[in-house]
C-alpha cells in the first residue's frame, strides 16, 4: 500500500482510531481499509502501554480472528514486525520470554473458530474479528457467543469488520449491530479502471451471486454511494479469450510482452472466480506457472481461488472466469484484490470439466456431514447447494 493511499486511509479514519468506541462494527467492500483499521487500532493499543513509561505489570493479550487461511498467514507475520517497529520493548514484553508456540500465542492470530469454542475461561482483553461475513455464513452466531464469553472483563476493544457484499447470512441476533455498524464506503486499492470493472458490472456480473444478493445479508449498506479514494485512474482492464489447456501459455506471453523480464514474482496472482474451475484446474496451472517462473522469475507465482485471497492484494491479477457455465463466482472477490493491472481471462471449459467440477465440490460438501448421517440429511444438503451454487438450479426454483 503506497504512502498517498495511507495518508488517505489515516485522514479517513482518524476519528475512528482516537475517538472509536470500545464496541465497535464496520463494514466496508473490498479495499476500504477493514484489514488495515483493526490493525492500526492494535499498534495504538500497544503504543498506548509506554505511553506514561514503562509499566512492567502491563500484561494485556490481544486477539485477532481471521476466517481466511491466506491472510491470517500473513497477518501472523508482518504483525508482530509492524508492532515492533512502534513499540520494540512493549512487544518483547507482549509476546513473552518462553517456547515459540507461547510466543505465537501471546500474539494470536486464529482461523481454527473450533480452537476457540472449546476455550472456557476468558483470557483476552481485546479482541479484534476480520472477515466477519465469514464467521457468520460458517457458525450462525455461536461465533459472537463464544467470543463475548472469552473476553476478560468488559474494558477492552471488541471490533468487528464486514464486507456487507459477502454477507449473505446475517444471523438474527447480529442483524441490529450489522445495522447500525459503522459504514467505509471509500476504496484505496484499486485504480479507477478496476473499480468500475467490479462496481459497475462492466464485465457481465450477472453471474456473480454475491453481487446479485449483496442486499440480502447487509441491506442497509448503500453500494450506490462506494466512492474511490483517489484520481488514479491505471492502466485499461483487458480482457481475453482462452482454453484451460493453454492458460499458463497465455499468460506467460502477456507477463513476457507486457512486463519483460522484470516483473517481481510476488506482484503476480492468478485467481479463479468459479471453484470448480479452480479445484478441476487450480493445481495443473499451478505447476506449469512455477516450472516457468523458474526460467523468468525468483520464487513462485501465486494461484489460488478468488475468495482465498480475500483481505489480501497483488498488482498484477489475472482473474478467470467460466466463459459458459452459469454458477456462482468470485469476480467481485477476485477483481477487487488489484492494485494496478486487472487482466480477465473467459476461460472457455468443455462440459467434462464442467461436471468434473460440480462433482469435486458436490464430493467436499459431502465431507460436511457426519459418516452415519441419513440420507434425508445428505439430500436435503446437496439440494442447498444446487440451490445457493448452481446458477441453474436457482432459475429452475
Amino acid at each position: 500500500m503506497t504512502t498517498q493511499k495511507l495518508n488517505s486511509i489515516a485522514e479517513d479514519k482518524l476519528e475512528v482510531l482516537v475517538n472509536g468506541p470500545k464496541y465497535g462494527v464496520f463494514k466496508g467492500v473490498a479495499g476500504t481499509g477493514k484489514t488495515w483499521l483493526l490493525q492500526e487500532k492494535i499498534r495504538h493499543i500497544v503504543m498506548s502501554w509506554f505511553s506514561q513509561g514503562p509499566d512492567p505489570e502491563k500484561d494485556e493479550k490481544i486477539l485477532f480472528i481471521c476466517g481466511t487461511p491466506l491472510l491470517a498467514s500473513r497477518l501472523r507475520d508482518i504483525l508482530p514486525d509492524v508492532l515492533l517497529k512502534s513499540a520494540m520493548d512493549v512487544l518483547s514484553k507482549w509476546i513473552g520470554k518462553t517456547d515459540v508456540k507461547n510466543k505465537k500465542r501471546r500474539h494470536s492470530i486464529l482461523k481454527d473458530m473450533d480452537v476457540i469454542f472449546k476455550t472456557q475461561k476468558p483470557q483476552f482483553d481485546h479482541i479484534f474479528v476480520d472477515e466477519a461475513e465469514d464467521l457468520c455464513l460458517y457458525y450462525n452466531d455461536l461465533w459472537w457467543t463464544s467470543l463475548h464469553s472469552l473476553r476478560n472483563g468488559g474494558g477492552g476493544y471488541f471490533w468487528q469488520a464486514y464486507d456487507p457484499l459477502y454477507l449473505t447470512n446475517t444471523p438474527d441476533s447480529l442483524k441490529k449491530e450489522v445495522e447500525g455498524a459503522h459504514s467505509l464506503l471509500t476504496v484505496y486499492r484499486n485504480p479507477g479502471s478496476v473499480f468500475r470493472a467490479w462496481a459497475t458490472g462492466n464485465f457481465s456480473l450477472m453471474r456473480d451471486c454475491d453481487l446479485i444478493n449483496s442486499g440480502i445479508g447487509d441491506p442497509w449498506y448503500n453500494r450506490e454511494e462506494i466512492r474511490l479514494g483517489h484520481d488514479i485512474q491505471g492502466p485499461k482492464v483487458e480482457k481475453f479469450r482462452a482454453t484451460s489447456s493453454c492458460l499458463s501459455k497465455k499468460i506467460q506471453c502477456i507477463l513476457r510482452d507486457e512486463f519483460g523480464r522484470g516483473t517481481y514474482v510476488g506482484d503476480i496472482v492468478v485467481l479463479f472466480a468459479d471453484h470448480g474451475d479452480f479445484y478441476v484446474h487450480g493445481e495443473r496451472l499451478r505447476r506449469e506457472m512455477q516450472d516457468e517462473a523458474g526460467k523468468s522469475y525468483t520464487g513462485s507465482v501465486a494461484v489460488e481461488l478468488a475468495g482465498s485471497f480475500k483481505g489480501r492484494e497483488a498488482a498484477i491479477v489475472f482473474l478467470i472466469v467460466n466463459g459458459k457455465a452459469r454458477r456462482r463466482n468470485e469476480f467481485y472477490l477476485g477483481a477487487s484484490r488489484c492494485a494496478y493491472y486487472l487482466i480477465i481471462f473467459e476461460m472457455e471449459a468443455s462440459k467434462e470439466d464442467d461436471k468434473a467440477g460440480e462433482k469435486k465440490l458436490l464430493e467436499i460438501i459431502s465431507k460436511l456431514l457426519p459418516g452415519d448421517a441419513p440420507r434425508e440429511s445428505q439430500v436435503a444438503l446437496e439440494n442447498e447447494w444446487r440451490r445457493s451454487y448452481l446458477m441453474e438450479s436457482l432459475d429452475e426454483q
